[in-house]
């Protein structure tokens, strides 16, 4: 039981093992093209990012993306796939003719191929290559409506109001005084076989801090954990995430509940199911708003602190507490 955890060197590394291709990497932000002003009346975006596909849908704009990856499933199915940022089929996008091509470039920069071919079709190329935490989320909801939609367009301006509530409703989750304490350390695991957990510096570690609650997993960033790492950080809540297109269900999940650890043995293991759970989108805020709740549930926290609670968007996404067993 003496290994460290060890920490997932970068986003890409860890969806590959998830199996959930999401392409959160560092780079720079690159923006090789402007469009012409007509663009942005009606535009045509393409979305090689399935968080900013659920945070465009969010906003408003979903029915302006043309193009997408296979794991863009906030957006309606009719909607051509091109591929995602390993293989584009670059005749498809030409054929869908995009104004606007929207992703996270991985650390190597956006594809040299594409931004040639959005410099010679006047495309506009906007990527957000870090989506880390809570304020790089909070930064994508505000530039979306600029970068996809011209000022003073009727787009733009609905696009603007809704992002404006959505960060309304992010200050009112990070504002001191909506934080309830929460005593005990909480491990947030994204994924058994293997363990991996939320470490700091993630969007739900910022997300534990604003409510109140102590991150249990030291490590930054997602860190990978055998069950004795588990048993030597030795938890007090335990909250598996269940995202995916149905909101996910938990395998193994009675191997935390076997653990000698103080989760296990008070009962305070739970589920915290969601489609867009794992994705750093808008969606933050529903996440947020469950996590809460669980947090509230498992710890007879009373408090009249509410986030803002838009569970209605996805119904069937309120957070299952498992007590004594995995769930049913």
């Amino acid at each position: 039981m003496s290994r460290s955890p060890a920490p997932i060197a970068s986003w890409r590394g860890l969806f590959a093992l998830l199996s959930i291709p999401l392409w959160i990497a560092t780079g720079c932000r690159d923006t090789p093209s402007q469009a012409p002003a007509d663009t942005h009346d009606t535009p045509r975006i393409i979305s090689l990012s399935p968080a900013i596909s659920r945070t465009l849908v969010d906003l408003g704009a979903g029915g302006y993306i043309v193009g997408r990856t296979p794991f863009c499933v906030a957006v309606e199915a009719s909607v051509p796939v091109v591929g995602d940022l390993n293989r584009i089929d670059y005749e498809r996008l030409v054929r869908l003719n995009p104004t606007h091509i929207v992703l996270q470039p991985p650390s190597t920069g956006i594809d040299a191929g594409l931004i040639r071919l959005a410099t010679e079709r006047g495309i506009v190329v906007r990527g957000w290559p870090h989506l880390d935490g809570v304020a790089d989320i909070r930064r994508l909801v505000h530039e979306l409506p600029g970068s996809v939609a011209g000022d003073g367009t009727v787009l733009n301006s609905r696009m603007a109001v809704r992002a404006a509530e959505i960060e309304a409703a992010l200050d009112d989750l990070l504002d001191p005084r909506n934080k309830p304490r929460f005593s005990d350390d909480v491990m947030v695991i994204g994924r058994m076989n293997p363990v991996l957990a939320f470490g700091r510096g993630t969007y739900l570690d910022d997300v534990l801090s604003a409510l109140g609650a102590r991150n249990a997993v030291a490590s930054r960033g997602w860190v990978q954990l055998s069950l004795e790492d588990v048993i030597r950080i030795n938890p007090q809540v335990i909250v598996l995430v269940a995202g995916g297109a149905s909101g996910g269900e938990p395998t193994d999940l009675s191997r935390l509940h076997d653990l000698p650890v103080g989760a296990a043995e008070s009962g305070r293991v739970a589920v915290l199911r969601h489609p867009d759970a794992l994705l750093p989108s808008s969606a933050i805020v529903e996440v947020a708003a469950a996590l809460r709740r669980i947090l509230v549930e498992l710890n007879r926290v009373d408090t009249t602190a509410a986030l803002p609670d838009t569970s209605a968007t996805h119904a069937g996404t309120r957070p299952v507490v498992a007590r004594g067993g995995p769930p049913v």
